[in-house]
């Protein structure tokens, strides 16, 4: 799911398993433009070729730009083409707008899934700053610090997201794993593959 509007450049609730929803540009007459910015629910292919046509004529520039890479992004990352989703998140979030902290956040997400932990630490470090009071940011920030065994800061970010979203699964097992009282049931009553899911993300010990 991608944001809904643009003008407040709010962020709106976290996708999947550690994406973050992108806003959307202004209303316009494109058809293409409104699938890549559409406020109804379209299937990943859809929303990867009207964005990539929005892309290709290079008719929005600046942040609405950086709007039509995200989206495309996110609907790559859904389809677990992490690589691809990884390109897209770094035009959006780097030359585009280095400020971007929804695309920062994802970033450093992509690369923690894909193993490339010293990046994504800093992207996530960096998104925290920008935005501190962003719970899918926290929960990623998390997961990067237990894959490179670092419990503790694991902990400290894990207890700040769910302050900030008590609901987040990944954060409740994630405190498991972090070697604080158990909260297993609680994460797998939210999302009952959430087991199975961090071990794909190869985390030690879970």
């Amino acid at each position: 799911m991608r944001a809904t509007s643009f003008v407040s450049y709010l962020l709106v609730v976290s996708v999947g398993i550690g994406i973050t929803a992108a806003p959307a540009a202004a209303q316009t007459q494109s058809p293409f433009k409104k699938a890549c910015f559409a406020t109804a629910q379209l299937n990943d292919d859809q929303i990867i070729h009207a964005c990539s046509t929005v892309i290709r004529q290079r008719s929005e520039s600046g942040a609405n730009l950086a709007a039509a890479y995200y989206n495309r992004g996110h609907a790559y990352y859904a389809k677990n083409q992490l690589g691809v989703a990884l390109q897209d998140f770094d035009q959006s979030a780097i030359l585009l707008r280095p400020d971007y902290a929804t695309a920062l956040g994802n970033r450093c997400f992509s690369r923690t899934v894909l193993g490339q932990l010293e990046a994504a630490l800093a992207d996530c470090t960096t998104a925290r700053r920008l935005d501190p009071n962003n719970a899918a940011i926290l929960d990623n920030l998390g997961l990067t610090y237990l894959k490179v065994q670092r419990p503790d800061q694991a902990l400290a970010d894990y207890d700040e997201a769910l302050k900030l979203d008590p609901q987040k699964a990944r954060a409740l097992f994630g405190r498991d794993v972090a070697g604080a009282e158990a909260n297993f049931a609680a994460a797998k009553a939210i999302q009952n593959d959430i087991a199975e899911e961090v071990r794909r993300f190869g985390v030690p010990g879970s």
